[in-house]
């Protein structure tokens, strides 16, 4: 795993496309048990791109890109979760309306309580 990063060269890459250039050659699990892989992963990242950019001012240490790393997993991750969410509420919706005209042409007597 660590061999796989060290042959990376991020030297004067943005941090961004340095990340996409590192994620784009594998996909992360979505099993909780792998979770730790998937730190060990990052934090290696984020140390390798700071010895490939010592100069460049970004970060004071690999800790400070490591946790830049985690919270652009954790918005991407909460992006996803609300397009979901309103994909879900948009098929209940539709369901719903559906079932409302299939019943509209009904003729059956009202009583009011």
């Amino acid at each position: 795993m660590y061999t796989y990063v060290d042959q990376m060269d991020f030297t004067n890459m943005d941090f961004v496309a340095a990340l996409r250039h590192f994620l784009d050659g594998f996909r992360l699990p979505g099993e909780a048990q792998k979770l730790i892989a998937i730190i060990m992963l990052m934090e290696k990242f984020a140390s390798h791109y700071c010895t490939c950019n010592p100069n460049n001012g970004l970060f004071a240490s690999a800790d400070t890109a490591y946790i830049l790393v985690n919270r652009k997993t954790q918005i991407k991750n909460e992006k996803r979760r609300k397009i979901l969410f309103n994909m879900e509420m948009e098929a209940i919706s539709t369901a719903e309306k559906n079932l409302m005209e299939s019943v509209s042409h009904v003729q059956t007597p009202f009583t009011l309580a």
